[in-house]
C-alpha cells in the first residue's frame, strides 16, 4: 500500500521513505528508536500521554484520511523526540579462530 503526500511517497509497513524532489525520486530510511525496556511501565504511560495530546493538537477536526496518513509520522517523531535514536556500533573485523 502507498501512501502519497506532500511530495512524500510512504511505503505502509516499512521504514522507507521515498521524497520526490524536482521530479527525481529519493529515498531515506527512519532511524532506529532506542526505546526503553518493556517492564518500565511509566515510561510508556508518560509516551502515551504526549501521543494523545500530540495528535489531538496536531490534528484536532481534520478528516480520517489525513489522521491515517499523518499518525505514523507523528507518533514516529514523538518517540524519537524522547527516546532519541539508537547509535551505530561499527562492525569488529572477524577474527582468525584459534583452534
Amino acid at each position: 500500500m502507498l501512501d502519497v503526500y506532500s511530495n512524500n511517497i510512504r511505503i505502509a509497513g516499512t521504514h522507507l521513505y521515498f521524497h520526490v524532489v524536482s521530479g527525481h525520486l529519493y529515498s531515506d530510511k527512519r532511524q532506529k528508536i532506542n526505546f526503553p525496556p518493556a517492564s518500565s511501565g511509566k515510561q510508556w504511560e508518560d509516551l502515551d500521554c504526549k501521543i494523545v495530546l500530540k495528535i489531538d493538537l496536531l490534528l484536532g477536526k481534520s478528516t480520517l484520511e489525513h489522521k491515517l496518513a499523518i499518525f505514523g509520522d507523528v507518533v514516529y517523531q514523538t518517540c524519537l523526540d524522547i527516546f532519541v535514536a539508537k547509535q551505530h556500533q561499527t562492525k569488529c573485523p572477524p577474527q582468525r579462530s584459534r583452534r
